[in-house]
């Protein structure tokens, strides 16, 4: 958690040094204002000041990248850092504003206070992620496991409910190609398959053995588990509602002694259902970089083409 209970205290030797400085910038700026009986612009002494300031904030702001990068520089500790880039990024914006004096400018000053704009806002979408969505995993995804580990564990739980089919089943699994893919094809335990020639019947059952039809259970292990094990993003099976009422219509449709391996199969969809809540939140932990650190590159970038055209028509 970035901003809690916990470490506000650290938050706030940040937050009172930059609330102080904003209200003396915009005190200094009023007073200039009222003075000129206009909004200064860039030109105007505080303009250039907050000019100058906000531009060397920003590339204190890129900073934290590299900065993460280098863990074992003595340059501070990665949180510091962290939290001086919050505070100052949110700072950032009205002292821009105020160099600009409420206009936008020409097309450059306008491209430049709009990726401001979107930059700060995109780090403020950052930070709500930050916030939330890992008690939100925490919460909700109690069988956490490492990022890089999910596809394995797909296929890993695909081969337990391969299993559990299996044992329900009173068959062994063998395996065949179709369309390029690894399906499942049921044989009853002890027929071996064989090109043209005469299966040999099925061994008696013994005492005890299991009568009930199993036909529903193999079909639905085919038609519903296994894809959705294997592309959870187009199964119906990632709804928790729905896939509870396939469940109950499979048990519907069942003996009861079939039950306790649907009751299996529906806690290793559940597992996976986990699996896919854990890939979408580590993914919008991340996207929001997609926009925010391509974004601050660009803006760093027009930033010295602006300071170069305003020094150069000064």
């Amino acid at each position: 958690m970035l901003v809690d209970r916990s470490n506000f205290a650290r938050h706030r030797r940040w937050i009172a040094p930059v609330g102080v400085a904003l209200l003396l910038t915009s005190g200094w700026y009023v007073s200039a204002a009222l003075a000129a009986k206009e909004w200064p612009g860039g030109s105007s002494l505080p303009g250039f000041t907050f000019g100058v300031a906000g531009s060397l904030i920003i590339l204190f702001e890129f900073l934290l990248w590299p900065r993460k990068r280098w863990r074992s520089a003595r340059l501070g500790s990665a949180q510091a850092w962290l939290r001086a880039h919050i505070w100052l990024g949110l700072f950032v914006l009205p002292l821009l504003i105020l160099h600009a004096g409420f206009r936008l400018g020409g097309a450059l000053s306008t491209v430049l206070m709009v990726l401001l704009v979107v930059v700060v806002a995109s780090g403020l979408v950052g930070l709500i992620f930050q916030q939330t969505l890992p008690r939100r995993l925490l919460e909700q995804v109690p069988q956490e496991t490492v990022p890089t580990q999910l596809v394995s564990l797909r296929e890993q739980l695909r081969l337990e409910a391969e299993e559990i089919v299996q044992t329900a089943c009173g068959e062994t699994v063998a395996k065949r190609a179709d369309d390029g893919e690894a399906v499942l094809s049921y044989l009853p335990a002890g027929v071996s398959r064989g090109a043209g020639k005469p299966q040999p019947k099925p061994a008696a059952k013994p005492a005890g053995a299991l009568t009930a039809d199993v036909t529903p259970l193999r079909r639905f292990y085919q038609n519903v588990v296994v894809p959705y094990l294997r592309r959870p993003a187009r199964s119906p099976m990632r709804s928790a509602t729905q896939g509870a009422l396939l469940f109950q219509d499979l048990r519907d449709a069942l003996e009861p002694e079939l039950h306790s391996a649907v009751d299996s199969l529906e806690s290793l969809c559940e597992r996976q259902r986990q699996f896919d809540e854990q890939a979408r939140v580590h993914f919008w932990l991340h996207a929001w970089l997609w926009v925010h650190l391509p974004l601050s590159a660009a803006l760093i970038v027009l930033m010295f083409v602006h300071a170069w055209v305003a020094l150069k028509y000064w």
